[in-house]
């Protein structure tokens, strides 16, 4: 519980991205993604994640949203 994270120990994962596509055949397209993911180390090199992640598509014209479930286990090398 302290700047290192110890084996067995939970944290916790918030991300936000801003995103813009563009190309010479479409409209510019503005997207917003919202993360937060809870995770436990599981060795010195092994993670497991889980959490959700909010996706606001071309919200300045059509929105679409979209909302995702998430798990992940990362693996360092």
């Amino acid at each position: 519980m302290g700047e290192q994270l110890d084996v067995g120990e939970p944290y916790l994962v918030i991300s936000t991205e801003s995103l813009l596509s563009v190309g010479k055949s479409m409209n510019p397209a503005y997207d917003q993604r919202i993360t937060s993911k809870i995770g436990w180390v599981l060795s010195p090199k092994t993670k497991f994640q889980i959490g959700g992640e909010y996706r606001a598509e071309n919200y300045t014209r059509t929105i679409e949203n979209e909302l995702y479930f998430l798990t992940e286990l990362v693996l360092s090398l």
